[in-house]
């Protein structure tokens, strides 16, 4: 009788300690999930890949699911497109989506470079200078950074765009159009840059200017999203200033991370790593490098608006300012 109250006993705190367990969510199921479209094969990502694979993400509640594109424009796109909660993204093509009308709200800067993006020319076609550029073919992505960083160039050179010839092209079909001579320079970020910098050699030129163009790479999302989701973007919030201090503590750990995740050779990250700025920021200096670059694309006649819109209406600033005020620098 003894035996069989012990037994009983047990098999009680069995189906009690397994109906509690039915009962409670896993840890998984709790956190919200959310999709980011980030970049691969460059580093600007920084910042949401360390987050990720620390586990700072879990760590302030959330399920994060990484989308890796080949860069920022594509990425945008994909949360436009409603495959993915948040993006990044680099000014330029923010800026052109705001002209067309759509609702973007701003969370924050997590990359700036004044190092990112150069005009590299062949010495063979006669290029040591931006004037020298006059008559060339140049590579470049449309309506990205590298198209307003183009133009920054040629007009330091004295140079407007009915001076040269561009032909679109994307970072992948670069290196061979630079190598075979169909274009005599091209206009891109790094990590395709670098990789034709060191191709080409000593037979290359690099033309770039720090005072001319600053790119910032930033998070975003829709304004309805951010509408709905506030809590969500606090967390969000949360884990990229984690992230940002690891960086900042450990960062030979941080850029090798960074670097397998974003599928960069490792040796090709040693050369570029400290021309970022991987800090969680909202400054005043992004909407006004929005509204310059918004008064480039409709002289450009690439928006059908000649509206200058208000930026700093899209940023959205109460995430970061509930988790880091002081990074938060715009004028309201």
């Amino acid at each position: 009788m003894k035996t069989f109250r012990i037994v009983l006993f047990f098999a009680a705190l069995l189906l009690a300690v397994s109906a509690c367990q039915e009962q409670r969510p896993s840890s998984t199921a709790q956190r919200e999930k959310i999709t980011i479209a980030c970049m691969k094969n460059q580093l600007t990502s920084g910042l949401v890949i360390t987050a990720k694979n620390r586990g700072y993400f879990d760590k302030a509640g959330l399920d994060v699911t990484l989308q890796l594109h080949d860069y920022g424009k594509l990425a945008l796109d994909s949360m436009l497109d409603g495959k993915a909660d948040l993006s990044m993204a680099a000014e330029t093509p923010i800026m052109i989506n705001i002209m067309k009308g759509k609702k973007i709200a701003i969370l924050s800067a997590v990359s700036v470079s004044s190092e990112n993006e150069m005009v590299l020319g062949r010495k063979e076609s006669g290029i040591r200078s931006a004037n020298d550029l006059k008559g060339k073919r140049i590579g470049v992505v449309p309506t990205t950074s590298a198209d307003y960083q183009l133009d920054a160039i040629l007009t330091n050179g004295g140079l407007s765009r009915e001076d040269v010839t561009t032909i679109n092209l994307q970072p992948a079909e670069m290196p061979d159009a630079l190598q075979n001579g169909r274009v005599d320079a091209v206009s891109i970020w790094n990590l395709p840059l670098l990789q034709m910098r060191n191709q080409l050699g000593a037979k290359g030129v690099s033309l770039s200017d720090k005072t001319l163009y600053t790119e910032f790479i930033c998070l975003l999302t829709t304004r309805e999203y951010a509408v709905s989701h506030p809590e969500a973007l606090i967390k969000v919030m949360k884990a990229l200033v984690m992230a940002e201090d690891f960086i900042k503590k450990h960062s030979d750990e941080a850029m090798k991370d960074v670097a397998a995740t974003a599928t960069v050779d490792i040796k090709l990250a040693e050369q570029i790593w400290n021309i970022y700025d991987f800090s969680v920021t909202l400054n005043q200096s992004l909407p006004i490098a929005l509204a310059d670059e918004a008064r480039w694309a409709i002289k450009r006649k690439m928006v059908q608006s000649a509206d200058m819109p208000d930026f700093t209406d899209y940023l959205y600033p109460d995430a970061l300012t509930a988790v880091k005020p002081a990074a938060v620098r715009i004028i309201r």
